[in-house]
């Protein structure tokens, strides 16, 4: 059996820190599927780069891995490579790091072709054509779609588990094992908002599953506060430069359990929006939004 192959966070941030990585590029490559990078664009530029941005790209793709460890992160072991590898593969090539391509290719051998050797395949390539798969005027990237189709699965056998009586909690545990750790965050924050009895199940079964009760406890609140954070920064925004209208359609679209913490991190980080969206409140009486400042205890 091969060793584990693992990643430091500082050997990756001295290998991307001096380059600038194009947030568009990289987002269109499909190696990099669930990973967030505009989370590690902190200047909002559309780039990467420097010490900083870096390490919040390591961490973006350090949230697919469960060692338990922030200062390095596990590329695969027992022989199977693990859902960080494609992600280092493609940054490595776009920043023509070898060391990154080396240990992803170590990894999932051919995941990385090398600095100065373009791709040339669909599924792996990098970024593709305006109009290729998974260009933005193109079809479906089909490894996207084909994962699509395997976390759609993998959620209907868990939820089918969940519903038995007694709940098949093995099975449950078994099949959430198959997810990648935003996948996984990303399914009990639906079921959280749409299933809550489903969720309440899972989440008084998690005790006796080291990695599920690190989702239930740990990630998908970490998922739900940055999408908070971001629909908090857009609903402000909306609130100053857009109508009424729309300012009410931005939190309609929250989920109603999320609004008041929306309303919340408005008030905390940007206050001037927050004004804007009360007197939006006071002026029109919406409904929704007066349940929204009702629910998060303060007053429009």
């Amino acid at each position: 059996m091969s060793p584990p192959v693992s990643l430091r966070r500082d050997d990756f941030v001295a290998q991307v820190s001096a380059q600038s990585l194009d947030v568009n590029t990289l987002n269109r490559d499909s190696r990099m599927l669930n990973v967030d990078v505009g989370a590690a664009d902190l200047d909002g530029n559309g780039a990467i780069s420097g010490a900083g941005e870096a390490g919040a790209l390591f961490d973006q793709v350090d949230r697919l891995d469960r060692d338990g460890s922030g200062v390095t992160m596990m590329l695969a072991r027992d022989d199977r490579a693990r859902a960080t590898a494609a992600p280092i593969a493609a940054i490595g090539d776009l920043a023509n790091a070898p060391g990154l391509q080396l240990r992803a290719n170590e990894a999932m051998p051919g995941i990385s072709q090398g600095a100065g050797r373009p791709r040339t395949t669909g599924v792996l390539g990098q970024a593709p054509g305006p109009f290729g798969p998974g260009g933005p005027f193109g079809p479906p990237n089909p490894l996207h779609v084909a994962r699509q189709l395997q976390v759609q699965t993998i959620e209907g056998r868990v939820t089918q588990a969940l519903r038995q009586d007694p709940p098949d909690l093995n099975r449950v545990y078994s099949e959430m094992g198959k997810l990648g750790k935003n996948e996984a965050a990303t399914f009990v924050r639906d079921l959280r908002l749409n299933h809550n009895e489903l969720y309440q199940t899972l989440g008084n079964g998690a005790a006796n599953d080291p990695d599920t009760k690190a989702t239930v406890l740990s990630d998908e609140p970490a998922l739900t506060q940055g999408i908070i954070q971001r629909q908090a920064k857009s609903l402000g925004r909306t609130a100053l430069h857009g109508m009424p209208s729309e300012a009410v359609a931005a939190l309609t679209q929250v989920p109603r359990a999320d609004r008041a913490d929306v309303v919340r991190e408005l008030q905390a980080t940007d206050n001037t929006g927050f004004r804007a969206l009360a007197q939006v409140a006071r002026d029109t009486q919406d409904p929704v939004l007066l349940d929204a400042f009702r629910r998060a205890g303060v007053r429009p």
